[in-house]
């Protein structure tokens, strides 16, 4: 795991240059998120609208 100015980065994950991350699961799935400084730079989030997708 990376440490950059306080902030971990886990290897597993891969990272964009918008503080977003993305994780490939173990049944293929994908896991996005948003990393450490990327929520505190966006304050209280009151939810988040994602599209369906079969």
């Amino acid at each position: 795991m990376a440490e950059i100015e306080g902030y971990n980065l886990p290897d597993e994950l891969y990272y964009t240059k918008d503080h977003t991350w993305a994780r490939v699961e173990d049944d293929g799935n994908i896991t996005v998120g948003m990393d450490a400084y990327g929520a505190k730079a966006a304050g209280n989030i009151e939810f988040i609208d994602l599209p369906m997708e079969d």
